[in-house]
């Protein structure tokens, strides 16, 4: 509450917020090569990148302000609550298969990053107000201000490369990167 009123009550004052949050999220890339000859050279690449980048940014606020007086004989509670959660899946997998009577190359790269940011802004406060009086105490006051982030994030990639030939060559690459803040911008 903000402003210059008086506040009168028979029973408990209390000013509340809560902001929950949440976001679930899957990215997933899959590919796949074939290559085959009969005679000559044969190559095969195949490259799957799987992305997710997740952002809360929020902020909460209960406050009485500006009041000069609130009175009760019951308790005066300001109190703000936010919980914020994240949880994500990114998996790449590739696959490449190069077959070939002479010389034949399989390549496999797969690619699997996820960043996760949670910025909360929660706060409560009694600003340039007076509660109660001397000759009339309130019974209680609290002020809190409560809040709780999480972040669970599973990233995986999976390269496979197969190559038959006289000269067979297979080269597979799997990179996973999880990045993951809470309360600061990367």
């Amino acid at each position: 509450a903000t402003g210059t009123a008086t506040v009168d009550a028979g029973g408990p004052i209390s000013v509340t917020t809560r902001d929950d949050a949440a976001i679930k999220a899957i990215a997933i890339a899959a590919s796949g090569s074939i290559a085959a000859s009969g005679t000559g050279l044969s190559i095969a690449i195949s490259i799957g990148i799987a992305l997710a980048h997740n952002r809360i940014e929020k902020s909460g606020a209960a406050t009485i302000a500006g009041i000069p007086r609130v009175m009760t004989a019951a308790s005066v509670t300001v109190a703000a609550f936010d919980t914020a959660s994240i949880e994500v899946t990114s998996i790449a997998a590739t696959l490449s298969v190069g077959v070939g009577a002479g010389t034949s190359v399989g390549v496999a790269g797969g690619a699997s990053e996820s960043t996760n940011v949670i910025l909360p802004s929660t706060t409560a406060s009694i600003q340039d107000s007076v509660v109660g009086t001397p000759a009339a105490k309130v019974a209680s006051v609290e002020v809190a201000a409560e809040s709780s982030s999480s972040i669970k994030a599973v990233v995986g990639a999976i390269a496979a490369s197969l190559s038959f030939g006289v000269t067979g060559v297979g080269v597979a690459i799997g990179i996973g990167i999880a990045r993951n803040f809470i309360g600061y911008e990367p």
